[in-house]
């Protein structure tokens, strides 16, 4: 049964949900580190056109979490997840357009009905389906990303390595935040706020792996 867009989330975090006209303050302040990501890519666009699409996604990640942070609910936690989703999409799309020469309509097409089935995954599971959603989409990312380079059709990886470490690093620290199993007394390092700051520096350094590669 598909859960009311209106209700509570189906995660919770070490900082509580309030009444206040920003519910989680703190998490709403660490969503800062994608925006700021976000508006430095817009800047280098004159370098590199493939920095616009990183530059508009970490302002749309950015926005979508801060909105979950301000205004929790089932809704906006749902954003908060395709934003991430979106993303993920954007790499499987470069690789595949890189391996099989795909038009971008099809590779839009194959995204599009990739975070559709995810979407709907995660409407009919609930929970914590999300997690495991965006786990599938890093791997078919990270997949992707292994063939392009048996293929040699990528260079600078040293930026993507430091990427995938500390998107790990950031998960990891995650974890014990989406579980409550540790929660740190200065709220703004909190699992949740350093997987944001984490995961802003690996849009960064992904956008700047993908400028080399294409260049």
């Amino acid at each position: 049964m598909i859960r009311n867009l209106l209700s509570q989330p189906t995660v919770t975090f070490c900082e509580e949900i309030t009444n206040n006209i920003i519910s989680r303050p703190n998490y709403a302040i660490s969503n800062l580190a994608y925006i700021s990501v976000g508006l430095f890519l817009f800047i280098k666009v004159k370098q590199n056109k493939i920095y616009l699409p990183f530059a508009v996604l970490a302002l749309t990640v950015g926005t979508a979490s801060m909105l979950y942070d301000v205004k929790p609910l089932y809704l906006t936690q749902l954003l908060d997840l395709l934003a991430m989703l979106v993303i993920a999409s954007l790499m499987i799309f470069l690789n595949f357009s890189n391996l099989y020469k795909l038009s971008i309509k099809k590779c839009i097409l194959i995204a599009t009905a990739m975070i559709t089935l995810g979407m709907f995954f995660v409407l009919i599971f609930q929970g914590h389906a999300g997690n495991f959603v965006f786990g599938f989409f890093i791997a078919v990312a990270i997949v992707s990303e292994y063939l392009v380079y048996q293929r040699k059709l990528h260079k600078e990886y040293k930026y993507w390595i430091a990427a995938l470490i500390i998107f790990l690093i950031g998960f990891a620290v995650w974890l014990p935040d989406g579980t409550k199993t540790y929660c740190n007394p200065i709220a703004l390092l909190n699992g949740r706020a350093v997987f944001h700051y984490l995961t802003a520096i690996s849009i960064y350094l992904l956008a700047v792996f993908y400028s080399k590669s294409q260049s």
